[in-house]
């Protein structure tokens, strides 16, 4: 079944759905119709993890790697190999808040929904950019892909999905309306048709991981882990959740800085400063939301100023008990993409270089954790979006 209409929908109201006005729909009145206050056309959210990344950004990736030679979004093989290649060596830039590490496109057929989101907010946009522009159709088929990545960044960002809304709105609804003509009228299926609603939902609910089955699908794979034998699965989940927890008061408990900030991982070879304190040297540091390390994955954040820092060391002000990063700050900052569409400086998305020289800063001016790649001679940086406050 496919939706080929796509402008000028008329929406449904609360009303003629309770009316049961749609007979070809309604068959029957649905028990749920006696909760107090609840509407069905804006208390019932969309899932963008099955209507979106297992739904429309699956369906694309195996137009561009299946079997269908014909098709005119089919990649050549060479290029299909290139992108995986690509895709793999970014394993290493993946920080530690993702559940996966990306794989290659000879393995689609087994990836989990984190794995497309994954590819449609982050790595997808650098990897392709490089890579199919050149081809025929490539660029119609790189502009076509932002159509979708732009808006989804905007709807799941919290800074972003209420000021850009409207905008978010209106590009999912050109990027049905080109899926038509480049992949076909026969790509218009449910899942498609969920993009011209999905930023509704924005009104109700706040941004889409707000109302999403990410959180509570991801967990599952925590729980099996925690499973060692078939007898008493419960009881085991819960004496391996609980020893986590004690282990995670006991490295913390005695770092507290009081601003939701933890240090971690003590050393004493890390590059210094004068004015830092080199008897008091750590790896990490652990927010609410997000960890900070050294480690190249984990080391880059946003600061309050708008500009981006990488993390060398991590040490205290001398006599002090203010927690300073010594690191390289950004001193260049491009935007990734433009017109014609929003400047991605506007969301946080930019081509950066860093400062050779080593500086210090305060820790309590970490805004936000950022997801770096390397892009041609420069690093190209994206927020980590459930990091946005």
């Amino acid at each position: 079944m496919t939706f080929p209409n796509v402008q000028n929908l008329r929406l449904w109201t609360n009303e003629e759905f309770l009316n049961l006005l749609d007979e070809d729909f309604h068959h029957s009145a649905t028990p749920l119709s006696i909760i107090p206050n609840f509407n069905f056309i804006t208390g019932v959210p969309l899932d963008y993890l099955h209507a979106v990344c297992l739904g429309v950004t699956r369906s694309i990736i195996n137009t561009w790697v299946g079997s269908q030679r014909t098709h005119q979004c089919k990649l050549p093989a060479s290029v299909i190999i290139l992108l995986s290649n690509k895709l793999t060596s970014l394993s290493s830039y993946i920080p530690c808040e993702f559940n996966r590490k990306p794989r290659s496109f000879v393995e689609v057929k087994r990836w989990k929904g984190t794995e497309f989101r994954q590819f449609l907010l982050y790595t997808g946009p650098v990897i392709l950019q490089e890579s199919i522009r050149a081809l025929n159709k490539g660029a119609e088929i790189y502009s076509h892909f932002l159509c979708l990545f732009i808006p989804m960044f905007i709807l799941l960002n919290p800074n972003l999905c209420h000021k850009y809304q409207n905008y978010a709105r209106d590009l999912l609804v050109h990027f049905v309306r080109k899926t038509k003509s480049l992949y076909g009228e026969k790509y218009l299926t449910h899942n498609f048709h969920c993009l011209l609603h999905i930023a509704d939902d924005v009104s109700t609910f706040g941004p889409l991981d707000n109302c999403s089955p990410f959180k509570f699908e991801n967990y599952l794979q925590t729980f099996k882990k925690h499973i060692r034998k078939g007898s008493k699965p419960l009881q085991q989940v819960v004496k391996r959740i609980t020893e986590q927890m004690e282990t995670s008061l006991h490295e913390f408990k005695d770092s507290n800085l009081g601003s939701n900030i933890y240090h971690f991982g003590q050393h004493c070879n890390g590059p210094m400063l004068n004015l830092c304190d080199p008897f008091r040297q750590y790896n990490g540091i652990k927010l609410t939301q997000f960890k900070l390390t050294t480690s190249r994955a984990d080391s880059f954040c946003y600061l309050r100023n708008g500009s981006i820092f990488k993390i060398r060391n991590i040490s205290f002000a001398v006599n002090s008990d203010n927690l300073m990063l010594i690191g390289q700050k950004s001193v260049q900052q491009e935007s990734f993409f433009g017109h014609p569409y929003i400047d991605s400086a506007h969301l946080g998305i930019f081509i950066i270089s860093l400062a050779e020289d080593l500086t210090s800063i305060s820790a309590t001016e970490i805004l936000q954790k950022g997801v770096v790649f390397p892009y041609k001679d420069k690093l190209v940086v994206f927020p980590l979006i459930h990091t946005s406050k």
